[in-house]
């Protein structure tokens, strides 16, 4: 609620119309007239001088409420007449100039008044009984739940284990939590956290059971906190043999202890690509954010010829994890060799046609020097090797595209005619220096194309 200003007035309503003059003064009431007093009212200033009442007394009946001269009200004791002494009231204690009780009298109870009944033991005591009777049957329906759901160390299944009994202090929760995660079951491991993600496409078993063959979470402790305003719980663990030191954050809720900061937000914008599919632990990411349990995750493709590269495994023990920054998309040897493989085919095709410009290949003559060639004769070669060590790597705009340069030596042989006479040419090729093979990596088979 707010206060007035200190100093000042409270302000005023804006809804209310003024009242007071501007000037904070009140306004002045007109003056009342001055006439001449009524009859029987003396003039100003005098005295009055009237007779006294001369009427009768009142000798009706008394109304709703009255009791008659000398009886008082019900439940009051009757007035004395002249003279008497006064009498007591029912019920209340005799008071300074009351009339007092005689030696060894009682003070009668008040009529209107019930006393109260004393209360039978017999009842509170059945009715604790019952209370305690019924605190027993709830703790044993709690030990019989918790031991069918397999308590806090049990394995999940694949459908989601059972809810995770209440934490009753910060390292209980914290403590439960990575059990959880240790055992891959993802929902208890959820109903320990204080708010579980909208988007759990990462939060199940199926991701935990592939962490743990990635690393296993194992050699928990958490030092008990038993404080009942703590706000976090340190906690140490190892993934896959290599220990870990972390602080999670808790927050006591009405059903027990959480977790605050048990999953972790992992941004992978820059590193995923519309065209190639970016799959985590066996689940394809559909989203710029992926939400992860702490663990041991792969990046991968889903494809034979491209993969996210050696870096490709994410551990996730801090509470800000962040991608490897070598992650990103790359040939895989058999996608390398693939590329290569298809290259130096389509390379050999275009090279035993017997044409000056093949339609889709790199060699190709336009300037004959006026030597018109007889078609068929054209022989293509080359002296050098270009794909001794060749190397094609992806596209920085689309990873599914793989691009290679090469740099062959041409020579050419064909039979042609010049100013009437017929001969053959064997010559070297000059102005064809190199080619570029570009290979589509988004189906099963790889294809090429040669361009100059």
């Amino acid at each position: 609620m707010s206060q007035p200003p200190q100093g000042g007035d409270a302000p005023q309503d804006p809804g209310t119309p003024e009242t007071q003059p501007a000037s904070g003064s009140f306004p002045q009431r007109p003056p009342v007239p001055q006439g001449p007093p009524g009859p029987g009212y003396p003039p100003p200033g005098q005295p009055y001088q009237g007779q006294p009442y001369q009427g009768q007394p009142y000798q009706g009946q008394p109304g709703p409420g009255y009791a008659p001269q000398g009886h008082g009200r019900p439940g009051y004791p009757p007035q004395p007449g002249p003279g008497q002494p006064p009498q007591a009231y029912p019920g209340q204690p005799y008071g300074p100039g009351g009339p007092q009780l005689p030696p060894g009298a009682q003070q009668p109870p008040a009529p209107d008044r019930p006393q109260p009944e004393k209360r039978s033991r017999t009842g509170l005591l059945v009715l604790v009984g019952a209370l305690a009777l019924a605190l027993v049957l709830a703790v044993v329906s709690v030990a019989v739940h918790a031991g069918r759901s397999g308590g806090t160390g049990g394995a999940g299944t694949s459908g989601g284990g059972a809810s995770a009994p209440a934490a009753g202090n910060a390292s209980d929760a914290v403590q439960g939590f990575l059990e959880a995660v240790a055992a891959n079951d993802a929902a208890r491991a959820l109903a320990l956290t204080d708010q579980a993600p909208a988007d759990k496409t990462f939060l199940t078993d199926a991701a935990l059971q592939a962490s743990s063959k990635l690393a296993p979470l194992s050699d928990i402790s958490v030092p008990p906190v038993t404080d009942a305003y703590a706000y976090k719980a340190a906690a140490s663990f190892s993934l896959g043999g290599k220990p870990y030191a972390r602080d999670f954050t808790v927050e006591k809720a009405a059903d027990g202890w959480k977790v605050t900061n048990g999953v972790s937000d992992v941004d992978v914008s820059y590193q995923r690509q519309e065209t190639l599919p970016m799959i985590v632990n066996g689940t394809k990411v559909t989203s710029d954010t992926v939400s992860l349990f702490p663990g041991t995750y792969a990046f991968t493709t889903g494809s034979r010829w491209l993969s996210y590269g050696s870096s490709n495994v994410l551990t996730v023990a801090e509470g800000y994890p962040s991608l490897p920054t070598r992650l990103r998309a790359t040939l895989t040897k058999a996608g390398s060799a693939e590329v290569l493989a298809k290259t130096r085919s389509a390379f050999r095709s275009c090279l035993g046609k017997h044409e000056l410009r093949p339609s889709g290949c790199p060699n190709r003559i336009t300037d004959t020097r006026g030597v018109k060639v007889k078609e068929g004769t054209v022989r293509w070669r080359v002296t050098n090797d270009p794909f001794r060590n060749a190397k094609v790597a992806v596209s920085s705009s689309d990873p599914t595209i793989a691009r290679g340069t090469f740099y062959p030596e041409y020579r050419i042989k064909f039979t042609g005619t010049q100013g009437g006479r017929t001969g053959s040419v064997d010559s070297d090729v000059i102005g064809l220096t190199s080619f570029e093979s570009v290979a589509d990596l988004s189906r099963s088979t790889v294809k090429v194309r040669l361009e100059p």
